[in-house]
């Protein structure tokens, strides 16, 4: 397994939740001023696939699809992001 990033993004990690076949979950934080700070999930897509243009097409197409999405059972998309050339969803 990959060693955990420090950050991704605008986000602190905090821990690897999980790693499947298509992308990894983490845990993480978004930190501002105030002691402003909120607890998000991190979803990005493993490395050997940001260099595959339709599946990152497909990743993009997963998060602004369910950003549309309002429902209490439907995790909430923050943003979508790129770091070190690999996309990934705030959550």
């Amino acid at each position: 397994m990959a060693s955990m990033p420090k950050a991704v993004g605008r986000y602190q990690i905090v821990d690897r939740l999980a790693v499947g076949g298509m992308a990894e979950l983490f845990k993480a934080t978004l930190t501002g001023d105030h002691g402003f700070e909120k607890l998000v999930a991190i979803k990005k897509i493993l490395p050997h696939l940001a260099t595959d243009r339709s599946f990152v097409e497909m990743f993009i197409d997963e998060a602004r699809i369910t950003a549309r999405l309002d429902h209490r059972h439907i995790v909430q998309v923050f943003e979508l992001g790129t770091d070190a050339d690999t996309p990934y969803i705030a959550m």
